[in-house]
């Protein structure tokens, strides 16, 4: 059997901006219905030494925005954690000048669980926030009763953490 289930991932956050305490938070996940885990690379600049070029990563490393989609739940409070969070930013009507987003970073983990629900890896994502809420479909015709919907992150970086 392969331990390794790609459909047993979350997202999770300890808490989110908006809410008054870590008890209010403490349900806020997101059961990740597809995502891809964010490119990072090097970026590249041309150094002079003695007379010669050469190539090398001597500005740092960028990383890629990271685009996931999720199962909305039954009462929609996943969708609306996401919602009330951009709307804290800017919610293009009583705060047209808006918040810096920076106020509204906060750090999530993505943990990958295999089929005994042990966790494999943990990625941390630092200064995370939400920068596009997808669209959600209504619709009978296409045979499916699941919900679901994509929302774009950037953040700082992310890393590896120990299990």
């Amino acid at each position: 059997m392969d331990k390794a289930n790609p459909t047993t991932f979350k997202l999770s956050f300890p808490q989110v901006p908006g809410t008054d305490s870590l008890r209010d938070s403490d349900e806020y996940f997101l059961n990740l219905y597809e995502t891809v885990l964010p490119s990072i690379s090097f970026d590249e600049g041309e150094m002079h030494w003695k007379g010669n070029r050469s190539y090398g990563s001597a500005l740092g490393i960028t990383y890629g925005p990271w685009n996931t989609i999720f199962f909305i739940d039954e009462d929609f409070k996943n969708y609306l954690m996401i919602y009330n969070w951009m709307m804290l930013i800017r919610d293009g009507i009583e705060k047209l000048h808006g918040k810096n987003a920076l106020d509204n970073q906060i750090d999530a983990t993505l943990s990958v669980i295999d089929n005994f629900n042990k966790h494999i890896v943990k990625f941390k994502f630092v200064n995370i926030w939400p920068s596009e809420l997808g669209e959600i479909s209504f619709s009978y015709q296409e045979g499916e009763s699941i919900l679901y919907c994509t929302v774009t992150f950037l953040y700082d970086y992310f890393f590896v953490e120990g299990i």
